[in-house]
């Protein structure tokens, strides 16, 4: 009897202020503008405020590294592997935004409790874990880490648009880093004339000359080290190394530091530091060596002419 008494007061709609609380007899909890307690927790608000906000979770909890990281909100709906979402999200202009604010101090350094913390911050980590199907179990065929789909735009659309700025070492802010091969049906590189300035012609004699410089290498990848953070392609490869085209074309060599991953942000340190490796834009070759066929062209055309000049002459001697 005492319990029904507690199920209908609860039942009642409690206000304090605008705030409006309804509890159903399913365990249900209704706030805010809500018809009737329909959903385990249901939220509607009608606010006009900057950057309002219908539930807000914040933790304030312990501070040291050996806590673990701490979770302000978590979801899951998992009745039966492969079906169920953990969150859903729908906005009229952002379904998702993920932030992690600089930490106050300096050069966005992390002291916490004393310790240095991780090098890195990751606005969003998402993870798909297929597992190791057994003759009993349920067995996912795909796992998708990111799948991003953008339809319906006047103008255009774009199912990921990537952008990084404000690096605290020079050149290395990069859009995108993928750790493994990447299947594209198409590509663009941004060449309007409108977007360059102090355009001018390779000389084609000394592009020829330096390119004679280079060496194609054949070679296999390490698997220990840095090597082993990279989904380096196995068996036998050819190309270029890097140390050596810097040499002759320093400008197609960059730096680049090997992000971590999210799962395993200790590896850097492990590893001495952050892992730094030289990259080449084969991409930039291309013309070098459009120039070079060019050149090569304009002598064998040269040789051409010269080589009927000398015959004709030779004709006209009587030599045969």
């Amino acid at each position: 009897m005492k319990r029904l008494a507690l199920v209908l007061g609860f039942t009642l709609v409690t206000t304090l202020g605008q705030a409006q609380i309804k509890v159903g007899s399913s365990n249900t909890v209704g706030v805010g503008a809500v018809p009737t307690a329909a959903r385990k927790l249901d939220v509607e608000f009608n606010f006009n405020g900057e950057y309002s906000a219908g539930l807000v979770s914040t933790y304030t909890g312990l501070t040291s590294i050996s806590a673990g990281n701490p979770v302000a909100v978590t979801g899951r709906a998992a009745p039966r592997v492969g079906w169920g979402y953990g969150a859903h999200f729908m906005g009229g202009s952002i379904g998702v935004e993920a932030v992690v604010p600089a930490w106050p101090g300096t050069n966005l350094t992390m002291p916490i409790g004393g310790e240095w913390y991780d090098d890195y911050i990751y606005g969003l980590s998402a993870k798909a874990f297929g597992g190791n199907p057994t003759a009993n179990s349920y067995r996912i065929d795909y796992a998708t880490g990111v799948y991003a789909e953008a339809n319906g735009a006047a103008l255009a659309t774009y199912g990921i648009y990537a952008k990084a700025s404000n690096a605290g070492v020079a050149g290395q802010n990069y859009a995108g880093f993928f750790n493994g091969n990447v299947v594209i049906t198409g590509t663009l590189n941004p060449s309007d004339g409108r977007l360059k300035q102090d355009i001018a012609s390779l000389d084609g004699a000394d592009v020829l000359r330096q390119l004679g410089r280079l060496t194609p290498r054949s070679y296999t990848y390490l698997r220990g080290g840095t090597a082993a953070r990279l989904s380096l392609p196995e068996g036998r490869q050819y190309g270029l190394v890097a140390q050596e085209i810097e040499a002759v074309f320093p400008e197609l060599v960059r730096d680049v530091t090997v992000p971590v991953s999210p799962a395993a942000p200790g590896e850097a340190r492990a590893e001495g530091g952050l892992s730094t490796i030289k990259t080449i834009n084969y991409n930039g070759l291309i013309p070098l060596l459009l120039r070079a066929v060019q050149e090569q062209q304009t002598q064998i055309d040269e040789q051409r002419v010269e080589i009927e000049r000398l015959r004709a002459r030779l004709d006209g001697l009587g030599i045969k």
